[in-house]
């Protein structure tokens, strides 16, 4: 008879990432920003949890568009929140939902950010503030003989 040890090998760890730096472009195309990498080992399975940001433009008649992509290993890039602030005061935006990744991948989350195009001879900067990533980890149970 074995017996599983309830208390062992379930959540390891939970990171809250928060980064305060203000990251800004001027370009009306995605911009790649900001990069988060999170390793497994091959007993550890990653999930993300939620990603979330702030958000303004240099102008009120623009806004700062914000897309987050996820991705497991050397999988492809996913995408995970597409989301935009309007005017210059800051604007929360977030998605809090679970991707679960297998054992011993690596999760990458990618921070892209771009601008409005903005009429000719006037440039609209898109701010992003506040970036925070959560990511849960488990370990296998532990199984024990006995």
């Amino acid at each position: 008879m074995e017996k599983v040890a309830a208390d062992l090998g379930v959540e390891v760890e939970l990171r809250r990432d928060l980064d305060e730096a203000i990251y800004s472009t001027g370009s009306d195309a995605f911009i790649l920003v900001k990069t988060c990498r999170y390793e497994a080992t091959p007993d550890i399975k990653l999930e993300l949890l939620a990603v979330e940001a702030e958000l303004r433009s240099s102008s009120e008649e623009a806004s700062a568009y914000l897309r987050v992509t996820w991705q497991a290993g050397d999988g492809p890039e996913q995408l995970y929140l597409e989301a935009q602030g309007q005017g210059t005061m800051w604007t929360q935006v977030g998605r809090e939902e679970a991707v679960l990744l297998g054992y011993g991948q690596e999760l990458v989350v990618r921070f892209y950010l771009r601008a409005d195009t903005a009429p000719p001879g006037e440039t609209y900067v898109a701010y992003m503030r506040n970036a925070l990533v959560r990511v849960k980890a488990y370990g296998r149970r532990i199984t024990i003989p006995g």
